[in-house]
């Protein structure tokens, strides 16, 4: 698939796994990945507008949710892994990548589903409750 996205002028880098994932996003205009928390998570803190594609078989749709998270601000769209990934993931691809408009109002929206300050609210919350 990445051979036809250079037809449309379009830079796509492929990898299965990234050392330096704070370089990466940075460098990302779009990212496609799994929607597990962390991914999701470093994702909006970026600020990164994603295609986000669960991983199917969590019988309690874990990834599918946590991407939800991130959809209902207007910061990804969702691919489902079904026998028609490849189409409806080639049709997202080109629908985005023609509209550097969208991108980057998703990638502000990704930002605002980020909660920077996450651990130490959660930290405050249990010193707080555990005083007598």
């Amino acid at each position: 698939m990445a051979e036809g996205y250079k037809q449309l002028g379009l830079k796509t880098k492929v990898v299965p796994f990234i050392d330096d994932v704070a370089s990466e996003l940075e460098a990302a205009d779009l990212i496609i990945a799994r929607s597990g928390a962390m991914a999701v998570t470093e994702i909006a803190l970026a600020g990164r507008p994603a295609i986000f594609v669960p991983y199917p078989f969590h019988r309690d749709r874990q990834q599918e949710l946590n991407a939800r998270v991130v959809e209902r601000k207007g910061g990804a769209v969702i691919v489902l892994d079904d026998e028609h990934l490849g189409e409806n993931l080639a049709v997202k691809l080109q629908e985005l990548t023609q509209d550097r408009d969208r991108l980057v109002q998703m990638g502000h929206a990704a930002a605002s589903a980020a909660m920077p300050d996450a651990a130490a609210k959660v930290a405050a919350i249990c010193f707080t409750e555990a005083r007598p």
